[in-house]
């Protein structure tokens, strides 16, 4: 059974919506929700059984990683490696619909990382719900966008099919919330100090 919880846009959900949400997680389900670009679906950083129904549902590959949404920057350092570049774009992005790909810290887990590149794809999104869901949990929320495995096509409403298959294959938990702007995400890679690329 999916626990929906309804929120107005970009309003603050309440502590007590929060509480149950972070409760889902913590028992190792997988939540639908927004972000700054479009919806994601995520699960704790160690269930390992959520983070495989993630996989089945969209179809990935064990190639394709998922990405860690933090509360903030500081929090984000204990999973990535910044070096002075990469800490120079990350607070020009951050918060934002951006993904910043960093090599990984140990704190990452294997599952999560390419065997032979340890790199990992950081968020710190400026959605009151996935800011406060990370918050919540205590550790960062792994998150993929939700889409049709069929089609590819992204998730902005729970009325479209995107929000009906995260509903109906793939979360406990599902928020209703209407946007009123949307962004597609975009994913900087910045494994050398160097030189970096956008990716959307």
């Amino acid at each position: 059974m999916t626990l929906r919880l309804a929120i107005e846009p970009w309003g603050t959900p309440s502590p007590r919506k929060i509480q149950q949400a972070v409760e889902v997680l913590h028992r190792g389900g997988v939540a639908a929700y927004p972000t700054d670009s479009i919806y994601a679906l995520g699960c704790a950083i160690e269930a390992r059984e959520a983070i495989e129904k993630i996989y089945r549902a969209k179809g990935m590959h064990k190639n394709q990683r998922l990405a860690l949404i933090c509360p903030d920057l500081s929090t984000a350092s204990h999973y990535g490696i910044f070096s002075q570049t990469a800490f120079a774009l990350a607070q020009r992005i951050f918060p934002g619909p951006f993904t910043l790909v960093v090599p990984a810290t140990r704190d990452v887990p294997k599952l999560l990382t390419d065997a032979k590149r340890r790199t990992v794809g950081i968020r710190v999104t400026s959605h009151p719900i996935a800011q406060a869901l990370a918050q919540g949990l205590g550790r960062p929320l792994l998150t993929t966008s939700a889409m049709v495995p069929e089609t590819h096509e992204p998730c902005r409403l729970a009325t479209q099919r995107g929000g009906r298959f995260a509903l109906e294959w793939v979360a406990e938990l599902f928020w209703n919330w209407w946007p009123d702007n949307f962004r597609m995400p975009g994913r900087f890679h910045l494994e050398r100090a160097t030189s970096y690329g956008c990716l959307n």
